[in-house]
């Protein structure tokens, strides 16, 4: 809305008026006073216009009832007044307490006769109230319209006062203000137009932050209203989300249960490999063993003759160490011997620099003698000037004499232009207001003129909006219709899928029961021959203990009895055919053992084939839940924001016809202003005129003025820049005096201070020299004793080498003799038994197993 003045009533209106208000109150006790702006003379035009329009229409309509009940009851005239009221008492569009002289009626149907009189009364008065404030309002536009010509014309008036007190100002500016002056109001006004540019912006910001807070209130209102369509639908929802959380319940229970059958079967699988991994890694454990300790002691020599390799390798970089440090700390003592070498240098460079602050020093006395001649041809010169000064005050005390005579003349002058002056800023000061208000109402144009395009802007493009909007709520609400089709048909489908499934599943589960109950049968199997093999191994290695005991025995036999060799091989003999079948049979078991293990295995590889079938179709059969899920819940979302955008169209299509019907009476208010101010221009316009005819006759006068003003500054600036010179020259070459005392102090202060840096250089480079020589001495000395160690510890290896070799080399002798003695018994019994014997000692000495010794 446009700025509106709330105009008061006038100060004539006031006491005039008053008999009359109190006898229109008693006339017109009903009257109501509901204007929007009570103050303002519009609005109530509209009103008073709007109960005429009221009136006529309820007579209309009553003209209309009594004309069509005359047609249709065509009954006689009675009376001379007519009056109708509704029996129950209902307003039912007729008007309420309205007669017409000049006919008679009795209405059936629902009507009854009442006193005309009273019906004439009540008319007249609603009539006569209509009609005072119509009057009342007319009389208010007048007092109102007086009220504006009074302020207007007190405006133009302060208008012209204002332009008089600028004009005088402008007048003492130029005549008081130098040049300097000038300049600084000037850099004055920028600072305060851009402090107001800054307000501005400001505004214009706080204007963005307000329509920002309008938005965030429309979108919380938006808000607000889809929390209450929740709540509403809430329930709905609530039921819909029970329904498919007990769903899931069922399907998760489902899935929990058949994982578990998983679990169970996979902790079986993974024990029976368990078990046939043990048995394989107990038969290769054994192999195993004897193997480790030959490398554990090859690993050890190697690593041996590794470190001994190391300790060389440190013994030589610590040596190439040594030799750098020697020859750094030799080239540090060529640099303090340098450095030693310049400081006699340095002294000299210190004994020029004093001899030439010695010459400053005596060029600066010769300035000083200088300074205090110039001193007293001062003084000699102001003697001279106050003896001339003695023979002008005669001539000075003539002279005013006369002046006295010219200052009371000046001074009757000087007050009479003072009034003037006193008038002129009154009528400056007036001009000044006028020019504001001017300036006020012509920024207020402009902003109402910029309202206005953006009023019709937003118009246009409410209008372009609304098009677009009806035509996507069209769109929306057949979208809707086919979307709950869609999704209708969707969720049958889902449920026909859903019932597919859990069949599916059932019938898994039954399948992953079944291979519950073979694997169970098979592991049972398993076990039974499990226990069979062991019971067999374990009598297989009872036997042949007790076959190893009597080997044993045997062989304790035969070196006790070598006499009685010949009768006792006939049992050996026999004894290693019952081994041999002994291991026959062994080796027969382990082949069946091995063969009823294949034959287990692949039985469980097949379980294992059948359980990954089972268990891929269940994660597909749960991807596929998992993807109607994710479907029926998009749907369902774009379902819920349709609804919510076709239920806030109809709210915003209110709001716009609201926006639309402030924005006509915007409007229609701004061309009325438009028409006042423009009348406003004109005036100031042809008071511009005139001013600028006055400024023609007078701006010569002023110039003149002002240019002789500016001559003589220009000369007396000429005078301080010829004395500000002299003074900067001087001040020039005391200022280099200084700098070069300045430059030598600190040049003597470097000297020395590089000089003491360079001691403690030197001092410093000493002590880390002997502390590294103390450092690479313990060093060595550290480094030899852990040689020395290293090569105990090797010495120490290399012995218990030597014993091992001896130990073994014995151990080797031994068993040759062992074999040697058999072979000599052997060839013994051979020559003094039968001939039948010959063949059976050639028979053994032939099946003898060759002894192999492993290193």
């Amino acid at each position: 809305m446009p700025d509106v003045e709330l105009l008061k009533y006038s100060s004539r209106e006031g006491a005039s008026n008053l008999q009359d208000k109190e006898d229109r109150q008693t006339v017109c006790p009903s009257r109501r006073r509901s204007c929007a702006l009570v103050n303002t003379p519009s609005p109530c035009v509209n009103k008073a216009v709007c109960h005429i329009q009221e009136l006529k229409r309820k007579l209309e309509s009553w003209w209309q009832l009594t004309g069509q009940h005359l047609r249709s009851d065509g009954r006689n005239i009675n009376s001379n007044m007519l009056g109708l009221t509704s029996a129950d008492g209902k307003d039912d569009g007729l008007p309420k307490e309205l007669c017409i002289e000049g006919i008679g009626l009795f209405l059936g149907g629902g009507f009854t006769l009442f006193d005309p009189s009273n019906g004439m009364n009540i008319l007249r008065k609603e009539t006569m109230d209509v009609l005072m404030e119509v009057a009342y309002l007319i009389d208010r536009l007048e007092a109102d319209r007086q009220d504006a010509k009074e302020s207007l014309r007190k405006e133009r008036q302060t208008r012209e006062r204002l332009g008089k007190k600028i004009s005088s100002l402008a007048l003492w500016k130029l005549q008081e203000f130098p040049v300097v002056v000038q300049n600084e109001h000037e850099a004055c006004i920028r600072d305060i137009c851009e402090l107001k540019w800054h307000l501005r912006q400001k505004k214009e910001t706080l204007e963005q932050v307000k329509d920002k807070v309008a938005h965030t209130q429309v979108l919380h209102r938006r808000l607000n209203e889809d929390i209450d369509f929740v709540k509403k639908h809430g329930p709905l929802v609530k039921e819909k989300l029970e329904l498919e959380d007990d769903f899931m319940t069922k399907i998760k229970a489902a899935q929990v249960e058949a994982d578990d059958t998983f679990a169970k079967t996979t902790e079986n699988l993974k024990k029976m490999e368990r078990d046939l991994k043990e048995e394989d890694d107990a038969l290769h454990r054994e192999k195993k063993k004897l193997a480790k300790d030959l490398d554990r002691l090859q690993h050890r020599l190697k690593k041996k003759e590794v470190e001994y390799e190391e300790l060389q390798c440190s013994w030589v970089e610590l040596n190439h160490k040594v030799t750098n440090m020697e020859e750094a700390v030799s080239e540090m003592v060529d640099l303090c011997n340098g450095l030693n070498q310049q400081i006699p240098k340095l002294d000299e460079q210190q004994s020029n620099l004093q001899n030439e602050v010695e010459l400053l020093e005596n060029e600066i006395e010769k300035e000083r003698v200088k300074m205090d001649r110039i001193k007293k041809n001062t003084a000699e010169l102001q003697n001279q000037i106050s003896e001339i000064r003695q023979a002008g005050d005669t001539k000075v005390a003539e002279l005013e004499a006369h002046l006295s005579k010219g200052r009371k003349e000046l001074m009757a002058l000087r007050e009479e232009t003072q009034e003037q002056e006193l008038e002129i800023e009154d009528y400056t000061t007036k001009i000044n207001q006028s020019e504001m208000a001017t300036k006020q109402l012509q920024v207020d144009m402009k902003r109402i003129q910029q309202k206005i395009g953006q009023n019709e802007r937003a118009r246009d493009k409410a209008q372009e909006h609304l098009v677009p909007v009806m035509a996507l709520h069209c769109s929306i609400k057949a979208n809707l219709k086919d979307l709950e089709q869609l999704t209708f048909i969707e969720e049958q489908s889902n449920r026909n899928v859903t019932e597919k499934l859990k069949k599916e599943i059932m019938v898994e589960m039954k399948a992953i029961a079944i291979l519950k109950k073979n694997i169970s049968a098979a592991i049972v199997e398993f076990n039974k021959e499990k226990m069979r093999t062991d019971e067999e191994r374990e009598d297989i290695q009872s036997e042949f203990e007790k076959v190893s005991s009597a080997t044993a025995t045997l062989e304790m036999e035969v070196k006790e009895l070598r006499k009685l060799y010949s009768d006792k091989t006939e049992q050996a003999e026999n004894l290693k055919i019952e081994v041999s079948n002994v291991q026959t049979a062994q080796q027969n078991c382990s082949n069946d053992l091995q063969e009823k293990r294949t034959a287990k295995l692949q039985s469980v590889n097949a379980v294992k084939e059948l359980f990954n079938n089972v268990s891929g179709r269940y994660e597909d059969v749960k991807s596929r839940i998992g993807e109607l899920q994710s479907i029926s819940k998009g749907y369902r979302e774009e379902s819920d924001k349709m609804e919510k955008t076709a239920k806030a169209l109809p709210t915003i299509i209110e709001e716009l016809q609201s926006i639309c019907e402030g924005v006509q009476y915007k409007h229609e208010r701004a061309l009325d202003i438009m028409t006042i101010i423009q009348h406003d221009i004109t005036n100031c316009e042809e008071r511009t005129i005139h001013k600028t005819e006055a400024h023609e006759i007078l701006f010569p006068k002023r110039h003149t003025a002002m240019l002789e003003i500016k001559a003589d500054l220009r000369e007396a600036l000429q005078e301080n820049a010829r004395l500000a010179h002299e003074y900067r020259n001087l001040q020039k070459d005391l200022m280099i005096a200084k700098r070069e005392a300045v430059c030598v102090f600190d040049q003597k202060n470097r000297a020395e201070v590089s000089f003491q840096e360079r001691k403690q250089l030197s001092l410093l480079q000493k002590r880390m020299h002997k502390a590294m020589v103390k450092y690479f001495n313990h060093r060595s000395l550290h480094s030899q004793a852990e040689l020395a160690y290293f090569q105990s510890l090797s010495n120490a290896n290399n012995q218990k080498i030597t014993t091992v070799q001896e130990e073994l080399s014995k151990a080797i002798q031994r068993l040759s003799a062992f074999l040697l003695s058999l072979t000599d018994d052997s060839t013994t019994t051979g020559d003094g038994a039968n001939k039948q014997s010959n063949p059976d000692a050639s028979g053994l000495s032939g099946e003898m197993p060759a002894v192999q010794i492993a290193l």
